[in-house]
């Protein structure tokens, strides 16, 4: 059994190392063995970057790490992001979570805010 004061720990630590996010434009299905986004974007404004970790209740104390980045496309141009994942490094590293979605239309000055939880049970 994990213990609450566990719980919190878990979560403090991945709220402080695991604070990069990515955006792409991929649609292909997850699967446990993805390490990479399908498309990655490079978009100007759009390009992985260091989110905000932060901790917050959903069952014991502080037990789900959060982390958020809020987007804002420079690029010029209107890009279709799909896709969305969580990793602890810059570039390359290691991906935690991968999420695909309906695609969301990001035109050029216009943001998106992008939330990752990682609740610890």
């Amino acid at each position: 059994m994990k213990l609450d004061s566990g719980r919190s720990t878990v979560a403090g630590l991945i709220k402080d190392h695991v604070l990069y996010i990515a955006l792409g434009t991929g649609s292909t299905a997850v699967t446990k063995s993805d390490t990479t986004l399908v498309a990655e974007t490079t978009a100007a404004g759009l390009a992985r970057a260091l989110g905000t970790g932060s901790r917050i209740t959903i069952h014991d104390t502080n037990d789900t790490a959060k982390v958020t980045k809020t987007f804002t496309n420079t690029s010029g141009n209107p890009v279709s992001i799909t896709e969305y994942g969580w990793f602890d490094a810059a570039a390359a590293g290691n991906m935690i979570e991968r999420r695909v979605a309906p695609a969301i239309v990001v035109a050029n000055g216009e943001s998106l805010v992008v939330t990752f939880l990682g609740n610890v049970k």
